[in-house]
């Protein structure tokens, strides 16, 4: 009796952990963090332009002037706004990193100069020369005030020295942008 009781349970044991190994799976866990007292700002709200275009056209053979997915658009504005009105916000700029091959071709980048203009070229950021790529850490000393009135303002500018426009290039870069709370 005792050998059927012990080989009831060693049975049963193996049938639960057959069925929790075919349940267990992996997947991922939300974990939520929060810095500071009640009241302080715990997350960045801060909204900007997701899709930024520039162009060198016959119009302009030798100037990046700002625009849209269409053509030169010089009334299109790029902008930062940080929705937090109870803080400043610190930017920094800590890469703009070629994505695509004619962002990496040789020939364009010998041509190419590529710097920010406005509020995202302030302490001497318009002169980190972009079409080569940049990497580190350039803040901003000036700070991102709350509210839609204070929003920053962004483009490009720079030249095409190419002699002639005879090749259609269409580079593409991600531009990464650090926040920290003031």
């Amino acid at each position: 009796m005792m050998k059927k009781a012990i080989g009831i349970l060693i049975a049963a044991a193996m049938i639960l952990s057959l069925s929790l190994t075919a349940v267990a799976a992996t997947g991922d866990v939300m974990v939520n963090g929060h810095i500071g007292t009640s009241g302080d700002p715990s997350t960045y709200d801060i909204t900007y332009t997701t899709a930024v275009h520039w162009w060198v056209t016959q119009a302009a053979p030798t100037t990046v002037v700002d625009g849209d997915s269409i053509g030169p658009n010089p009334s299109m504005v790029n902008k930062i706004e940080n929705n937090n009105t109870a803080t400043q916000i610190k930017v920094s700029l800590n890469s703009f990193n070629l994505i695509n091959g004619d962002a990496t071709d040789s020939t364009l980048q010998s041509y190419l100069t590529l710097f920010l203009t406005g509020d995202l070229a302030a302490d001497s950021v318009d002169a980190i020369e972009l079409s080569a790529g940049y990497g580190g850490t350039t803040d901003y000393t000036a700070l991102l005030n709350g509210g839609a009135g204070n929003e920053w303002t962004y483009g490009f500018t720079g030249t095409y020295g190419a002699p002639t426009l005879t090749t259609r290039y269409a580079p593409q870069y991600t531009m990464n942008l650090g926040f920290a709370f003031a």
